[in-house]
């Protein structure tokens, strides 16, 4: 092709580009559209003033360049992403909360030689940690000629521990094979969180960008941190990169590498499966992780298609009884000759309280005994290995019948393993996102996919929601049951209890969302950011 054809079309596109930002532009007008605001630069230090971003240069390509941005790359001001996917009415559709949409603006606010940025890991491991820090830094590097990048090790403490030999300098060179292996080249830790002693060290090092890649806890961190930096008047942008394994951070898609410990944990699943059918009466129990939610312990189940059973924290059960989780493993052992079965951690919060208390007092756990990890999160029981052993005397005791009850944990294992390919690449998204989204003037935010759209979030939202939930009625849950074949596990009465109990936290639930709701709607950003920023938005595109 050469470049006159190129041309007229990139021209053509341009104009209908243009067109339809334009009838954007005119149904705004008739409708105010509340998006959740971002915070910006411009807010907290009114004379921050912008300047042109160094990737235009990237729109100017000649017929020996291969590498250009067409003008479409470019996110123009106030375009957002409606959170929900399906709608019954306007009125939902103007209620559902909006996203400014994440990417590359045409004006920037950093000067990349000015750009001291900060890069840290909190909490657990998890598939696709490395991939993140080397798309923050590969972009800084690449994109904003930012030379003055440092790796944080082992967590929030690492900023104030063993100064300066915790913070090491990161370049394209010591990050271009690191997507490869699994962990985290930084280290991670859990706890740690000193705001005096880390602002003393970002005051020390110059940092004016913070690139925070956490959970919850670690987004709670955030908040404190920068609520700190404000009372010390300090020009520092933060970006929340959130990381769970266990796939339950509201609003986005999926959290990065949750897909890669779905694949690995199935590994696991066919292992339990072989085991249990290796042997007579043969049980074959895998716990997963999940300390409060069960999407890994779901997803992993609809993809080996090999389990009976599955127990997660959301959706109650019991385990003795005509109606219990033992009779349906000592049914299938008999019936089939074996049984496989997946619990999530946290999955004693599905107990029903009586039968909580008894596994408790078995354990020598005293009834209302809580222990916690340095981020605060509860340590829940060994459900799986309790299990294992109680099943066992239950089918001796009431069927005469001896299990061979094979256990496996790879909890750590599925953790652990490099990024598989979906992974890497939405892992890349983020980093690099998360990267234009600061340079651009936001701050205070956390990056992630919403409806396949890359998006910024506001930190203060993300932790209001807390932890999304798998509910009893949802889609995914339903398959489950389809494939596994499993019931209820409650007897009648219990059964009617729970589901008053699962309808009150629903309800809980459905408020709290509301709030959220009607928070960012009480926010005062007109049609969404401002065009307050002092420049001109006429060469905007989507």
């Amino acid at each position: 092709m050469n470049s006159e054809f190129l041309d007229k079309h990139a021209q053509r596109l341009k104009e209908l580009v243009a067109q339809r930002q334009d009838l954007a532009d005119e149904l705004l007008e008739q409708k105010k559209v509340n998006i959740c605001r971002v915070t910006h630069i411009t807010d907290l230090f009114p004379d921050s003033k912008s300047i042109e971003s160094p990737l235009i240069k990237s729109l100017e390509h000649g017929e020996h360049n291969s590498f250009y941005l067409p003008e479409m790359s470019f996110v123009k001001e106030n375009t957002f992403v409606l959170q929900e996917k399906f709608y019954t009415d306007t009125l939902e559709l103007e209620s559902s909360l909006k996203f400014l949409r994440a990417g590359a603006r045409k004006d920037v606010y950093f000067q990349g030689d000015e750009v001291r940025a900060g890069i840290v890991t909190c909490g657990g491991l998890c598939p696709g940690l490395n991939v993140v820090i080397r798309s923050i830094v590969t972009a800084l590097w690449n994109d904003y000629s930012v030379r003055k990048i440092w790796g944080i090790k082992w967590g929030f403490r690492g900023f104030y521990e063993d100064f300066p030999n915790n913070w090491v300098s990161l370049d394209p060179t010591k990050v271009a094979n690191i997507h490869n292996l699994g962990g985290t080249i930084l280290g991670s830790s859990r706890g740690g969180f000193n705001a005096p002693a880390m602002i003393e060290a970002i005051k020390k090092q110059g940092i004016n960008q913070l690139y925070i890649i956490g959970g919850d806890g670690t987004h709670r961190g955030i908040l404190a941190l920068q609520k700190a930096l404000r009372e010390e008047g300090l020009q520092v942008s933060i970006c929340g990169i959130p990381k769970t394994i266990d796939n339950d951070i509201p609003f986005i898609d999926r959290s990065f590498g949750f897909q890669t410990a779905c694949e690995a944990a199935v590994k696991f699943i066919d292992s339990a499966n072989v085991e249990s059918e290796a042997a007579e009466y043969g049980v074959g129990i895998v716990k997963l992780m999940g300390r409060y939610c069960g999407y890994i312990a779901v997803a992993s189940c609809l993809a080996s298609r090999d389990v009976n059973i599955c127990l997660i924290p959301e959706v109650h059960f019991q385990l003795e009884g005509e109606e219990g989780v033992y009779e349906a493993i000592i049914e299938r052992a008999k019936v089939k000759g074996h049984c496989v079965v997946v619990v999530a951690e946290g999955a004693e919060d599905g107990m029903i309280p009586e039968e909580r208390d008894k596994m408790r007092e078995k354990l020598g756990i005293a009834k209302d005994q809580v222990k916690k990890d340095e981020s605060g999160n509860v340590k829940s029981v060994d459900i799986g290995s309790y299990i294992k052993s109680d099943v066992a005397k239950y089918a001796m005791e009431k069927h005469n019948t001896k299990l061979t009850v094979k256990y496996l944990d790879p909890m750590y294992a599925i953790r652990t393993v490099p990024a598989n390919c979906d992974d890497t690449v939405l892992c890349s998204r983020l980093g690099t996102v998360a990267v234009h989204g600061i340079l651009c003037g936001f701050t205070d935010f956390s990056v992630g996919l919403v409806r396949d759209e890359p998006v910024m979030i506001p930190i203060d939202i993300l932790v209001e929601a807390g932890s999304k939930k798998m509910k009893r009625k949802d889609y995914d849950w339903q398959r489950l049951i389809s494939s596994t074949g499993q019931w209820s596990f409650l007897s009648p009465e219990n059964f009617a209890k729970v589901i008053t109990q699962e309808r009150e936290e629903d309800k809980r639930r459905k408020e709290q969302l509301l709030k959220i709701k009607y928070k960012a709607q009480d926010q005062k950003n007109g049609s969404a950011q401002r065009r307050d920023r002092g420049h001109s938005n006429e060469n905007h595109h989507d």
